[in-house]
């Protein structure tokens, strides 16, 4: 994972395979610097991650994200071949409390993040 100060936002890039165990152990971390730095809009970039990414995961990664992020303005960056049609996972944060959208345009995301 690696760590971007901005001038709003934190931006972090999570790296390895896009599954439940490794989006969540990096989530956690995350959570971790916010808390410590008192962060309360995050960019995570998922483009780096590889893989497919079952509907399980997804929907677990979301309702762990809630889990850790209430709160906090997050705003995903994904792929087009990352980003569902149906946004479970956004969808499973979202219905936790969640103010997360997720977009496949940085430039998108970040307006959105800071408005």
């Amino acid at each position: 994972m690696k760590l971007q100060k901005k001038d709003r936002y934190y931006e972090f890039i999570l790296e390895g395979e896009f599954n439940a165990e490794n989006v969540n152990r990096q989530i956690t971390q995350i959570a971790e610097i916010c808390k410590k730095d008192r962060v309360n809009k995050i960019m995570a970039i998922l483009t780096e991650l590889s893989g497919d990414i079952s509907i399980v995961d997804r929907y677990s990664i979301g309702k762990h994200g809630a889990s850790y992020y209430l709160g906090v303005k997050v705003a995903v960056v994904l792929r087009e071949d990352q980003m569902k049609e149906d946004l479970l996972g956004e969808t499973a944060a979202r219905n936790r409390g969640l103010n997360v959208k997720d977009f496949t345009s940085w430039e998108k995301a970040e307006k959105w993040l800071i408005d």
